[in-house]
């Protein structure tokens, strides 16, 4: 057979083996020719075998033979750096990575890959890198590559597109495009069984004619695979092809133009008298963080899917990944699980907290739900373990919230270990994404619950909604005759007996203040000890509190500076800096406090773009704050 006919058995070969969109019930492959063995099979994918004959799996031989001839009669230089990006939006790579039969992906032509999109029925097409367009095909043509774009990126190499949908490309020959353009979308044109992008990068020194190679665009890309999930073979004589299924091998990698999420869809390890069981495999962790972006970092997300009739949940994680989730700091900012009825995110901090908790242990979280009742628990093989105080963590739970009730008036109530019920007031109802969210808190089972404080005097009030929020939770009451008073002053002992309800402090672990104004035997006086004890409140002077002195708007800012420095609560930059008229009215003390309050969302001016330092505030102003200060937790 002359080498010639081998180069062309070889790239017909390739084709008929080519995949096309996993997925397909069936693989149907015939050719015929003078000069090659005419083959054909049917085979399923994941099932059986596809059984060649000695003749046909003879000339696939010579045909690989003759490629590796081929590819040496071209030299490149490897020295070029290009590191193209994702060429589909929102998309999953589907074959494998290598072309060698014994790597399993036998995928024409050798090197190019197939990309399907997702969830959606198609997807953007995007330049790869900067470049010219040097060809377009837009003819839907029924040939191999169907309607297609070539890319030259004057590096020596071009990046190739094809099978794009009829009357989807944008640029022609000569136009100039940048990474990440859209060029054209993603279709099923040319020989093609489904919607996705065959895409191809060819080395070439002089891209208009065909003396070229393909390049692994995978390789070139530095993109990460995931290999940590299960796969299916197709036998082909004594070779295996192995892919990863559409719905099980989700794409990861990064790419200057791909939208890159940190999540892993994970595979039940065992299932027994309904627990289901889950190992975060070590491998596939570590692949995902050198793929991910070093930029916004989330949450590690790590899903599973409801099983019918399940018990619970149980996912493991190992002390060795633990340590590189917290390690990738540049990439992930946590850990987040999603069992499908609930939302459990923790950050670094907390991870922090049970790593040292573990000691070196391998940590298992569970979920459960049953009836009204949302079960969390984080155990090792000593028992079980918690991170409270360390740092954030947030669980959220589905809830509709009834028509006529108010979200500010529900909550979330935990019944602990020992049977005790209790509030938690870090709670919030989302009833726009009917979802409620709180702040997971120690081994117990949780519920919403709803609790409505009314007050005739608030009502259309422009602080009704925070006055509910804090009544709900019995942080703020209102005054003897029923009402809320909310235009009335605050004095100082009310400021921090509001901020030791929040802290929900045993105020009767503090010791006697200095201030020779504060009586112990004053209603004030725990609470003041508290803010004494806990640095949030030094006095007006070493002796004097000053309890019955009106609170003014910048010393009820300093004071809740003071105390998210106590609790371990960093303020967040949710809004940019507010020049007021008066800041130089402002005093120096506290002028640190007023802009990390403001930014933080908490406090805004008054009438005029004026903060009013000095002005007493109120107390619907304290219940805007304080509220809004425990929503920023949660």
């Amino acid at each position: 057979m002359k080498k010639s006919a081998l180069i062309l058995l070889a790239l017909v070969v390739l084709c008929l083996f080519s995949p096309g969109v996993l997925g397909q019930e069936a693989i149907e492959m015939t050719t015929a020719s003078d000069d090659m063995v005419a083959l054909s099979a049917v085979g399923v994918e994941g099932e059986g075998e596809m059984i060649l004959s000695d003749e046909a799996l003879a000339a696939i031989e010579a045909s690989f033979a003759a490629y590796e001839e081929l590819k040496k009669t071209y030299a490149f230089s490897d020295a070029v750096s290009f590191v193209p990006g994702w060429p589909a939006e929102n998309s999953y790579y589907l074959n494998g990575l290598d072309y060698y039969p014994t790597s399993g992906n036998v995928h024409s032509p050798i090197y190019a890959i197939d990309i399907g999109p997702g969830s959606q029925t198609c997807c953007n097409i995007l330049a790869v890198a900067d470049g010219t367009v040097i060809y377009v095909s837009d003819i839907d043509s029924a040939l191999s590559y169907g309607n297609y774009v070539i890319i030259d990126h004057d590096n020596g190499y071009v990046s190739l597109y094809a099978h794009l949908a009829p009357d989807s490309i944008r640029v022609g020959v000569g136009d100039t495009v940048s990474q990440g353009e859209k060029i054209a979308v993603m279709g099923t044109t040319g020989n093609s069984t489904g919607v996705h992008l065959h895409f191809e990068i060819r080395a070439s020194d002089d891209p208009y004619t065909f003396d070229f190679y393909w390049k692994n665009p995978l390789l070139l890309s530095k993109f990460c695979f995931y290999k940590g999930l299960e796969t299916k073979s197709v036998r082909y004589g004594a070779w295996i092809r192995t892919y990863y299924t559409k719905d099980l091998g989700k794409y990861y990698g990064y790419s200057g133009n791909a939208v890159i999420s940190p999540e892993l869809d994970l595979t039940p390890a065992s299932e027994k008298n309904g627990i289901i069981k889950y190992q975060v495999d070590d491998a596939t962790v570590t692949g995902l963080i050198a793929a991910l972006p070093n930029s916004d970092p989330e949450p590690l997300l790590l899903r599973v899917t409801e099983v019918e009739d399940a018990y619970r949940y149980e996912i493991t994680i190992s002390a060795q990944t633990l340590e590189r989730i917290i390690a990738a700091k540049s990439v992930l900012s946590g850990l987040q699980f999603d069992t499908g009825f609930t939302l459990l995110t923790l950050d670094r901090g907390y991870l922090c907290g049970l790593k040292a908790a573990a000691k070196g242990e391998n940590i298992t979280f569970y979920f459960r739900h049953a009836d009204k009742y949302y079960i969390y628990g984080i155990k090792t093989a000593s028992g079980e373990i918690n991170a409270e105080g360390w740092g954030k963590a947030v669980a959220t739970i589905p809830y509709c919230l009834p028509e006529g009730t108010d979200p500010n008036a529900t909550y979330v109530r935990g019944i602990g270990s020992d049977g005790a019920s209790f509030m938690v007031q870090d709670s919030i109802c989302d009833a726009e994404n009917k979802v409620v969210r709180f702040n997971y808190k120690d081994v117990v089972k949780y519920f919403v619950d709803y609790h409505e404080v009314v007050y005739p005097d608030v009502e259309n009030f422009w602080g009704e909604c925070y006055i509910s929020y804090l009544s709900c939770r019995g942080i703020i009451q209102g005054m003897e005759d029923g009402t809320f008073s909310p235009s009335t002053k605050l004095t100082r002992a009310q400021m921090v007996t509001l901020l030791s309800r929040v802290a929900a402090a045993d105020c009767t672990l503090y010791e006697e203040c200095p201030f020779t104004d504060v009586p112990q035997d004053a209603w004030y006086a725990p609470y003041v000890n508290w803010a004494y004890g806990t640095g949030i409140s030094q006095g007006r002077t070493a002796e004097i509190f000053d309890p019955d002195a009106l609170v003014s708007r910048q010393e009820m800012a300093v004071l809740l500076y003071r105390f998210a420095d106590v609790i371990g609560y960093t303020l967040p930059v949710l809004v940019e800096t507010l020049d007021f008229g008066d800041d130089d009215q402002i005093s120096a003390y506290a002028k640190e406090a007023v802009l990390s309050v403001q930014k933080a969302g908490i406090i805004s001016g008054r009438t005029g773009n004026v903060f009013d330092p000095k002005g007493a505030a109120t107390r619907c102003e304290a219940a805007k704050m304080i509220a809004m200060f425990i929503q920023g937790m949660v």
